[in-house]
C-alpha cells in the first residue's frame, strides 16, 4: 500500500497584530485539520505578506519582529519556515500573475515536489482571490482577524 503524502500546508497572512489573535489561531489550526498537518514543524509554511515601501505609518511591525512573534507564539515554530512576500500594490491582472508566480517560486524551494494547499481567510480573500498560480488555494472562515 502507497501511503499518502500529506500536503505542505502554506498559512498566507499578514499578522498585523503584536500577538496571534482568535482569527490567526482559527487560521492555522483549520489549516492543519484540513491538510491533516501531523507536524506544524513538518508540514507547514507560513508566508507573510509585506507592505512593498514601508513607513511607520503603514506597518506597525517589520517582517522580523512579526517572524520572531509567530516563532514564539507557536512555541518554536521553525523561524526558515516564516517567509515572506511583497503584498501586491492592485488589482492589475499582469501583477496578479507576476505576484502568483513569485508565490509559487517562494513555496516550491520549501515544498519538495509535495502537494500544497495555500489557506487565507477574510485577512487575505483579496490575496488568495487574486492567486493564479498552480497550487490549490483554501479558505478558512475566522472571527478577530
Amino acid at each position: 500500500m502507497i501511503p499518502k503524502i500529506r500536503p505542505i500546508a502554506v498559512i498566507l497572512s499578514r499578522f498585523e497584530d503584536p500577538r496571534l489573535n482568535t482569527g490567526h489561531i482559527q487560521l492555522i489550526a483549520g489549516a492543519q485539520a484540513h491538510a491533516e498537518c501531523v507536524s506544524l514543524k513538518q508540514d507547514m509554511l507560513i508566508v507573510i505578506c509585506v507592505p512593498r515601501m514601508s513607513s511607520p505609518r503603514d506597518d506597525l511591525f517589520s517582517f522580523e519582529t512579526r517572524k520572531a512573534m509567530l516563532s514564539t507564539q507557536l512555541e518554536g515554530f521553525p523561524l526558515e519556515h516564516i517567509l515572506a512576500i511583497e503584498d501586491r500594490a492592485n488589482n492589475d491582472p499582469s501583477e496578479n500573475s507576476l505576484w502568483s508566480m513569485n508565490l509559487d517560486e517562494l513555496i516550491a524551494q520549501y515544498s519538495k515536489n509535495r502537494p500544497v494547499i495555500i489557506y487565507g481567510s477574510q485577512d487575505c480573500s483579496a490575496l488568495c482571490g487574486s492567486y493564479t498560480g498552480r497550487y490549490k488555494t483554501h479558505h478558512i472562515e475566522t472571527t478577530g482577524i
